[in-house]
């Protein structure tokens, strides 16, 4: 098939890439980010509004995987702006121009289990109460709606992905990284990961293998429109910092509260899994799998 991948060069996009690669797809990708050193994808630079895409290679394509996104909560209240523009206001173009162009595509579309907001039961099936508590998860949840109306008005076959807490390798640490990238990162330089509050909060972690299958699975099957990808297994954001922190001999250290901060994130897959999602997440072995990359690279 032919496959656009938008956010090609980040995370999960570029894992995605090369598994589709390897798997014999023709994969074009589009980004403005930077490369991640195994990346295999075609690629040409493009910024949100996506108006790089040449309506003709569009006409050629077969699926849409839109992963592009401005994705960390605490830059989000800080520039609320940059992620309406960025993700729902950028979802709504790629549409409007997949609409006009070739409105028979399939349209996979990766949203945040954000939107749930703090889990109000211990398993959140995608029927949970949609509590949306930061600037990104409204941005998430708005281009949620977009995609649902350009499927039911304009026939695109639609797939709305949310995706639970993913990590592996070449997951951007830093200040705005994922929170495991982040303790990883300061943890290797001899620097104490910062845990906020309590450390109490929980989140349901997948490796990155296990997310990358999931979107093959959406590539490959027709799945409900909108489906859950996690491991169902919530670990402490605590119990995490201590593990990184010992395997790099540093301690961990605790801040204030963030605002709005989730305190539970726990996936139920049970849909995912009648249409052959599997769970295969040792989550303690995968974190060491990860940490061992991450002391032995950069």
């Amino acid at each position: 098939m032919n496959i656009l991948i938008t956010g090609s060069r980040g995370f999960i996009g570029s894992h995605l890439g090369n598994r589709l690669v390897e798997l014999g797809h023709n994969v074009t990708g589009v980004d403005s980010g930077l490369n991640l050193s195994d990346n295999k994808t075609n690629f040409f630079s493009g910024e949100l509004n996506f108006q790089d895409i040449d309506p003709e290679d569009l006409k050629k394509t077969d699926v849409v995987v839109h992963l592009a996104a401005s994705i960390n909560v605490d830059e989000s209240i800080k520039e609320p702006r940059q992620y309406f523009e960025n993700n729902a206001r950028g979802t709504f173009l790629l549409l409007e121009k997949i609409r006009l162009f070739n409105p028979g595509l399939k349209f996979i579309y990766a949203s945040s289990a954000e939107v749930y907001g703090s889990a109000r039961y211990p398993k959140m099936t995608e029927d949970h109460p949609l509590d949306p508590l930061s600037p990104y998860a409204v941005s998430k949840l708005s281009a949620e709606q977009f995609c649902k109306t350009y499927g039911q008005l304009y026939g695109i076959d639609v797939t709305v992905v949310r995706n639970f807490n993913t990590f592996g390798e070449y997951q951007r640490g830093g200040v705005y990284g994922g929170v495991i990238a982040k303790f990883a990162s300061l943890a290797k330089k001899g620097e104490s990961p910062i845990v906020y509050g309590s450390g109490e909060q929980m989140r349901d972690y997948m490796y990155i293998k296990q997310a990358v299958d999931g979107y093959v699975l959406a590539i490959e099957r027709k799945l409900p429109s909108i489906i859950n990808f996690g491991s169902g297994v919530p670990i402490r954001i605590v119990d995490i910092a201590n593990f990184i922190g010992t395997y790099f001999g540093v301690s961990v250290e605790h801040s204030a509260a963030r605002p709005n901060e989730i305190m539970r994130l726990e996936a139920d897959v049970t849909r995912a899994t009648l249409y052959g999602y599997r769970i295969q997440t040792d989550f303690w072995k995968d974190l060491e799998k990860y940490l061992e990359f991450v002391k032995n690279n950069g």
